[in-house]
């Protein structure tokens, strides 16, 4: 994986932050193709899942490659 990863230790458990890799849509361009939702009454853009699943076959970690294959076998 390339980018620069910084892993974040939050209430809700841990949050990573990949930036700069190649085949990652801009932000504008995952902006633009954004859910807006409530989460515990705050508001927050989340990713398509076409954008998701470009993340997360770009960082390329296991882990990713394993989501990647959940989503598909729920039809996402």
């Amino acid at each position: 994986m390339s980018g620069e990863q910084v892993a974040i230790e939050t209430d809700l458990g841990r949050l990573d932050v990949v930036q700069g890799l190649d085949g990652v849509p801009g932000y504008e361009d995952l902006q633009a193709r954004s859910v807006e939702t409530e989460i515990l009454g705050v508001k927050v853009a989340v990713c398509s899942v076409e954008d998701l699943k470009a993340m997360k076959q770009a960082a390329g970690r296991t882990r990713d490659l394993a989501d990647l294959e959940d989503l598909d076998a729920t039809g996402s």
